[in-house]
């Protein structure tokens, strides 16, 4: 099948620049608008617009780039043997918040060579890790942290980063930062190349420093979320009243 693209909106503005009558024009102007009608009325894309195949292999820059911004999710875990590991995931978020039902979050990541990296590892084998918020002071930090370095070598001390002992599960939690989610781990599952991990909410701690009346105050978290590339985003509060 051959698809012939209308003449864009520039290609239009421009013929009017060329020489020629002005019926020849005018001719030309009603051609592109049938044109036009006949390949929107078709279900043909407009040349005004980028597409793109979910086999192209673009997808993934341009999916995290207009999926934004992205929630972090920092998780400290410990492995089988009680070392300590911190990374971040781009893929990360709440699955469902309480009330009725327990807080449960996800996060998911890559597997290369059939072989998960270091963090979901070591949450099938210890069905625990935390969840750290960071913010703009651990921007750093966190990305110290998504460098490769051995199993046996823990990101805490690698990225400088001071630990404190979590309440209800073993990894310890980032000291710095003001929110640690402790979790157990509810499910896993895979999706194409990636682990999902579901984890229960056991635990949080939340600093009073972000407190107002007894109750989290988001103009006072400096949370940082994930764009497209290498690029981060801070939060900006927009109030305004809802309708419902």
């Amino acid at each position: 099948m051959v698809v012939v693209c209308p003449p864009s909106r520039e290609s239009r503005q421009s013929a009017t620049l060329c020489s020629g009558s002005s019926e020849t024009l005018f001719r030309f102007a009603r051609l592109h608008d049938a044109l036009a009608a006949t390949f929107i009325s078709a279900g043909v894309p407009s040349s005004r617009t980028m597409e793109i195949d979910s086999a192209n292999r673009d997808m993934y820059r341009e999916m995290t780039t207009v999926t934004v911004p992205r929630p972090i999710g920092w998780i400290s875990t410990v492995d089988a043997e009680g070392r300590d590991n911190i990374a971040p995931f781009s893929h990360y978020n709440n699955v469902c918040a309480g009330s009725p039902s327990p807080p449960v979050v996800m996060f998911s990541s890559d597997i290369h060579d059939e072989t998960p990296k270091d963090t979901p590892r070591n949450v099938l084998e210890t069905e625990e890790f935390v969840v750290n918020l960071v913010t703009e002071s651990l921007v750093e930090q966190m990305d110290t942290t998504s460098d490769s370095i051995a199993p046996e070598e823990s990101e805490f001390d690698f990225a400088g980063i001071e630990r404190e002992d979590s309440v209800a599960v073993s990894p310890p939690r980032v000291a710095e930062s003001p929110v640690n989610v402790e979790c157990t781990l509810y499910d896993s599952m895979r999706v194409y190349n990636h682990l999902v991990i579901l984890g229960d909410v056991v635990h949080v701690h939340i600093d009073d420093a972000l407190l107002t009346d007894g109750k989290v105050d988001v103009h006072k978290i400096d949370a940082v979320g994930r764009l497209g590339g290498s690029r981060y985003a801070s939060v900006q509060v927009h109030d305004f009243e809802r309708s419902h």
